[in-house]
């Protein structure tokens, strides 16, 4: 009994052996590239040394890999730079630089920069409150579309934070925050909302109030 069970523990010593080995090879190659200054494998092998994936986990090592990784401009490790400086992990905390990150990924088209600090301008726990410049990046964030500032900035024309109020434009918003209409939550206030601006004799929301009652009417009952 004692020799097949010896052929079967080294077998099963050869096939962990060979997964570490495929292991090793894969971080040996992220880290080749890393080296000859591809940023994305320096992100992708941070992220790694961060969660200890594939390897003894490592925090300081992951944010150097971050930090060049972003010099590289790559925009997730910047992001995840952000994130860390934002709230003080493995890193001193400095909001004011977090800031600034989010702010040049936001200019760079990294729409969920954009909505993130329009919600700490919005919140104003972190920074200084301010609703319109909370509004200026949720519109940013929107045509992305990045859905749920389309829905935000449609609660700051609702209620005339950083904006001028609009009834209008608040249904606007709600509505580009819809993407599945058969699931939307939204659609007796954006109802509600057209009416109202219908009744200020804007036409063009009596048309949109129309056109949404007749769609809603069409669709299957729940």
């Amino acid at each position: 009994m004692r020799r097949p069970m010896t052929k079967i523990a080294v077998f099963v010593l050869l096939l962990f052996l060979g997964a570490n080995s495929c292991k090793r090879s894969e971080m040996d190659t992220m880290t080749d590239r890393c080296l000859s200054g591809g940023a994305n494998a320096c992100g992708q092998l941070a992220d790694k040394y961060r969660s200890g994936t594939g390897v003894d986990r490592d925090v300081a090592r992951a944010v150097e890999l971050y930090k060049k990784a972003c010099r590289g401009d790559d925009r997730g490790a910047c992001f995840t730079m952000a994130g860390l400086h934002r709230r003080g992990e493995s890193v001193p905390q400095n909001v004011p630089l977090a800031v600034e990150m989010y702010g040049q990924l936001c200019k760079s088209g990294e729409v969920i920069s954009c909505y993130t600090l329009a919600g700490m301008y919005k919140k104003g726990t972190e920074i200084t409150q301010d609703y319109k410049k909370a509004a200026e990046y949720y519109e940013l964030a929107c045509p992305g579309p990045y859905l749920p500032a389309c829905y935000e900035l449609g609660r700051l024309y609702e209620t005339g934070l950083g904006v001028q109020q609009s009834a209008r434009l608040a249904a606007d918003y709600y509505t580009k925050s819809c993407r599945n209409f058969e699931k939307c939550d939204a659609w007796d206030k954006i109802e509600l909302l057209y009416h109202q601006s219908c009744q200020t004799g804007d036409t063009e929301s009596c048309s949109l109030l129309q056109d949404l009652k007749a769609r809603r009417k069409s669709q299957p009952e729940k």
